[in-house]
């Protein structure tokens, strides 16, 4: 794979593509309100000790997967390791669970597959405990003199080089509350890291542990990320839309059903 970075997820812009390496995915329960085969699905839910077992879940498309549910019939499905726990609700038509660990929780749209996401090729939600501000320098690192909360990372991305984006407007989302802001490559931006091949790139966010991430952003995406503030961190939820941003709505809808906590 073409990923700069072999941690459990990293998505990198070569080329017009987002490229996704992702390692983990655990398992969501469903609950009784899920669509035909949640039955199957819940008999077969594991305990955050089996999660952490090197033999893939039986729904899950590779070693990297952990415990999720794979493709999802439409219904209200909640994580098992994933904190704080996910209620998710989604429409029939094709969703997927891909990834469902203590930090990094993905979902995959209709008309995308996990192979999509590997290569660069897919539309996601991606949901992550705890991120900070990416150096722009391209080092691993976090861009100093930013606060990791939703205000002062909005703030950053709103005024960064490289970047064009929305206001910064304020949202709730299952019981948390933080700024959302869509976020693309600045025309003409010509910047590149030592991962891009030679493409232009503007780091973005990376993972505070538990989450496990260095996701930069580069043309040919779009990312809707909701920054909310979490006991002192903060939790975003960055949906990705190849499609120029004619899909983010309908995204959205997703996200705005989430619920976070017990």
């Amino acid at each position: 794979m073409n990923s700069f970075r072999t941690t459990a997820v990293a998505r990198t812009l070569i080329g017009t593509t987002l490229v996704l390496a992702i390692s983990g995915c655990a398992t969501a329960s469903p609950s009784a309100t899920s669509g035909d085969g949640a039955s199957e699905q819940a008999s077969r839910s594991a305990t955050p000790s089996e999660s952490a077992a090197a033999t893939p879940w039986p729904h899950c498309q590779a070693d990297y997967g952990g415990n999720c549910l794979g493709h999802l019939p439409a219904g209200t499905y909640t994580t098992v390791q994933f904190q704080p726990p996910i209620t998710y609700t989604v429409p029939a038509g094709g969703w997927s669970n891909f990834e469902d660990l203590p930090g990094n929780f993905l979902l995959v749209p209709p008309g995308f597959d996990l192979a999509g996401v590997d290569t660069g090729g897919s539309d996601y939600i991606g949901i992550y405990t705890s991120v900070l501000a990416a150096n722009v320098d391209c080092t691993e690192s976090e861009q100093p003199n930013v606060e990791r909360t939703a205000a002062a990372l909005a703030a950053e991305f709103a005024h960064r080089p490289g970047l064009t984006t929305t206001t910064p407007t304020p949202v709730s989302i299952g019981g948390l509350e933080g700024l959302v802001l869509d976020i693309r490559l600045a025309d003409g931006w010509t910047q590149t890291c030592p991962y891009s091949g030679g493409n232009p790139v503007m780091p973005l966010i990376r993972g505070v542990p538990p989450s496990d991430l260095d996701h930069p952003i580069g043309p040919g995406i779009i990312v809707r990320l909701y920054l909310l503030d979490r006991s002192g961190s903060t939790l975003a939820v960055e949906v990705g839309d190849l499609s120029g941003g004619t899909h983010l709505d309908g995204y959205s809808s997703v996200v705005d059903e989430l619920h976070f906590g017990n």
